[in-house]
């Protein structure tokens, strides 16, 4: 979460600037961490526009993250 702290930080990236630099791997706990330090509302409409933008075989995973934290 080093790379999530630090982009929040800087306060030059935006909410979804931030969650396109974290892999898919980590994202759940980039989201969880984000949802602390920033409107929820903010960071499930910057996960929509990832899950918008992912590739198809994305699709599933993102779905369960999106759920488990904006559901």
């Amino acid at each position: 979460m080093k790379k999530v702290k630090d982009l929040l930080r800087s306060g030059k990236s935006t909410v979804f600037e931030v969650l396109q630099q974290i892999s898919l791997e980590e994202l759940g706990e980039a989201v969880a961490f984000l949802k602390k330090h920033r409107p929820k509302d903010e960071v499930c409409r910057a996960l929509e526009a990832i899950i918008a933008t992912s590739p198809l075989s994305e699709f599933q995973t993102l779905q369960v993250i999106y759920r488990r934290h904006c559901g």
